[in-house]
């Protein structure tokens, strides 16, 4: 006989609960005090150890290497206008893929606050070892009053139609109206029809649809013991405070009824996060308006057989008190988690604050010693003969003070040892510690003019490197875990819950944006803005590229190895490094408003075979050059012969003239 399904109720949901969150936290006990070990080094408070009358300085390690490694992370994740990339699964999905990185990117940046997003959750990461983003879908629903004057009637029925409409006010103005005239000396009253008008306000609910996501605090946070992932968790619970109002609004009417105690706001982690502040100060006992009363709600996740079929199933459930008010089955766990120093087969692993606390004690222990022995070379302690000496001088210490005594050498100083140089090489070599686990050293905090003296070019960019190599590990761990599990739930919320196409500004163009067209699943990979290297050597490398298309181009390789779409991606690349989000407004992407060429085989051909025609005509060119030398050295030579002729004829002539003067006169003449 086939066992008979039996559903969950709600005390059992309630149990189920009470026994995770209190097993999470007496996991989290030590968890929770080592966060608030965290946070009270990164405050920079007392140890506790303080000895009064000594020096009770502390070093802040733990708050420069958080505060050092911020910037270089953020500069990796916020400095541009993409976080994610959406990749195409097909080549027809080319063109949907770009669309949908851009949205994703605009949602996260523009309808929510990306960066501060980033940057909570980056900092919660490296001072309480985890950041937690939530994404959720979240129905805005508001109401508007609207005012119309002078609608006909197709025009009014058509306005409240509408089941979003509620009339509040309605006039209306015409109808039938009765016209008296006077004919043959009888009046007669006629009835002619005017135009019914009317004037209606209007309340409308507008129901707007979006993306929400919000970086949750770590005490706030609980998840199963024995959970490697947010992914393969049991539970996971999100425990927030809501006031009166806000539930109300929510849709929880009842809400006014519900009971809370205030238990978290004495978690030590709570209480150390905000030790500087009033937000820790009693609250009157009388509420002066209950809607303002605050309630702390458990938003738990929960994998349970709740329809008794056997298969476990994720339900939502709200727990406020001693009462479910909220139970549904979800998709997903709305959370993502993101770890500078992950630990395999565990969910939580290492922050930056964990490698440096002890360094800051042992720092803040040395320091104190120094100080104290300064202290005490400069204010030392004295012997002097009971009775022989006058107190009141001996006790007031100032420069150049007389001490009165009645006898010579009543007065002897007890001289504190030096300490010497050991406790400074000390401090420096737990610098070097230090900047050993962290990857945060000299090298990218700035560098002073000695270490630059002292330190060749080479060596520095080995430095530079080497040291970064840690801090891009960090980057790597947060973009292949949670803020690529983050674009993914937005990837797949607008895709589900988007019921009409947007238009919005990407790329500096008017987008009509349709999620629901999408496809369900895409394959998405994580861009690290700057993750290898500098901005200058991101530049010197692009700059070097351009350089090399520029020969290719010089050298007919136009549509063989360079197209104009990877010249502009260079360019833009080298315009994200120069800081410019949009690089569109200084050059044009040669794919917009055009019909991108296919580049044509033959052309590399025909451009050779031009060439070779240009080079043959050069040669003949040469050749009749050549040529026309050749004629030119023959006239001349054609020139001398004929001249040469010509004075050999003279000269025969003249030999002629005087032979025959000779002959008359019968003596030698000489003629010219």
């Amino acid at each position: 006989m086939a066992k008979q399904k039996q559903k969950m109720t709600d005390d059992t949901l309630l149990n189920i609960i009470e026994r995770e969150v209190g097993q999470a936290s007496s996991y989290g006990g030590e968890l929770d005090a080592q966060r608030r070990k965290a946070l009270e080094y990164y405050n920079g408070e007392p140890f506790g150890n303080e000895i009064a009358g000594r020096s009770s300085v502390v070093s802040t390690d733990v708050m420069d290497v958080v505060e050092w490694a911020m910037p270089i992370l953020m500069r990796i994740f916020g400095s541009g206008d993409q976080v994610g990339r959406f990749e195409p699964q097909n080549e027809e999905d080319v063109e949907l893929a770009e669309q949908a990185t851009d949205y994703c990117n605009y949602v996260f940046f523009r309808q929510n606050d990306g960066y501060a997003l980033l940057r909570d959750a980056i900092k919660d990461a490296l001072l309480s070892k985890t950041g937690i983003f939530k994404v959720v879908w979240k129905d805005d629903d508001t109401v508007e009053r609207e005012s119309y004057e002078g609608l006909s009637d197709e025009e009014f029925q058509l306005l409240v139609m509408d089941d979003a409409v509620e009339v509040v006010e309605h006039t209306a103005v015409g109808g039938m109206v009765e016209e008296t005239t006077e004919v043959m000396d009888e009046e007669m009253s006629m009835v002619e029809p005017v135009p019914m008008m009317h004037n209606v306000t209007i309340m409308r609910s507008i129901s707007k649809g979006r993306v929400d996501i919000e970086v949750v605090a770590p005490e706030e946070f609980y998840i199963s013991r024995t959970a490697r992932t947010i992914e393969d968790a049991n539970f996971v619970c999100h425990r927030t405070s809501y006031t009166v109002s806000q539930l109300i609004e929510m849709g929880f009417d009842d809400a006014d009824t519900y009971q809370s105690d205030d238990s978290q706001h004495h978690e030590q982690e709570y209480v150390a996060r905000n030790w500087a502040d009033d937000s820790l100060a009693s609250k009157p006992d009388e509420e002066t308006d209950r809607s303002t009363r605050e309630i702390w709600i458990d938003e738990a996740y929960i994998r349970c057989d709740w329809d008794g079929d056997g298969i476990a199933e994720i339900r939502k459930v709200w727990k406020a008190g001693d009462k479910i008010i909220l139970n549904e089955e979800v998709d997903r766990i709305p959370f993502a988690d993101i770890c500078p120093v992950p630990m395999p087969h565990k969910f939580y692993g290492f922050s930056m604050a964990d490698i440096v606390m002890d360094l800051q004690l042992i720092k803040s222990t040395l320091w104190r010693n120094i100080l104290d022995n300064i202290y005490h070379l400069n204010n030392g302690r004295f012997e002097c003969l009971d009775g022989k000496v006058n107190m009141d001088d001996m006790l007031t210490n100032r420069p150049a003070g007389v001490v009165r005594v009645k006898e010579i050498g009543a007065v002897k100083r007890l001289d504190a040892p030096n300490i010497g140089n050991a406790p400074y090489e000390m401090l420096n070599y737990i610098d070097t510690v230090r900047d050993g686990r962290t990857g945060i050293t000299k090298f990218n905090q700035g560098l002073d003019a000695n270490v630059l003296q002292s330190t060749t070019a080479t060596a520095y960019m080995q430095q530079m490197q080497s040291s970064q190599a840690r801090i891009e590990l960090i980057a790597r761990n947060f973009a292949e875990t949670g803020i690529k599990k983050m674009f993914l739930m937005i990837y797949e919320l607008l895709q589900k819950n988007s019921d009409k196409a947007t238009t919005v500004r990407l790329r500096n163009e008017w987008v009509e944006v349709d999620p629901a067209s999408w496809q369900s699943k895409a394959d998405f990979t994580v861009k690290v803005g700057l993750g290898n290297g500098s901005r200058d050597q991101n530049m010197v490398h692009l700059q070097t590229l351009a350089q090399m298309q520029e020969k290719i181009v010089a050298a007919g390789g136009m549509g063989l190895l360079v197209t104009p779409k990877n010249i502009f991606n260079t360019l833009k690349e080298i315009g994200m490094n120069m800081g410019l989000k949009n690089i569109e407004e200084y050059i044009t992407d040669p794919e917009d408003g055009q019909v991108q060429q296919q580049p044509d085989p033959d052309a590399g051909k025909a451009q050779v075979e031009a060439m070779k025609v240009q080079v043959d005509m050069q040669k003949l060119e040469l050749e009749a050059q050549k040529l026309a030398m050749e004629k030119q050295k023959l006239d001349f030579e054609g020139q001398k012969l004929q001249a040469e002729i010509a004075m050999e004829q003279q000269e025969n002539q003249l030999k002629a003239a005087e032979l025959q003067m000779e002959s008359y006169s019968g003596r030698p003449i000489k003629v010219g």
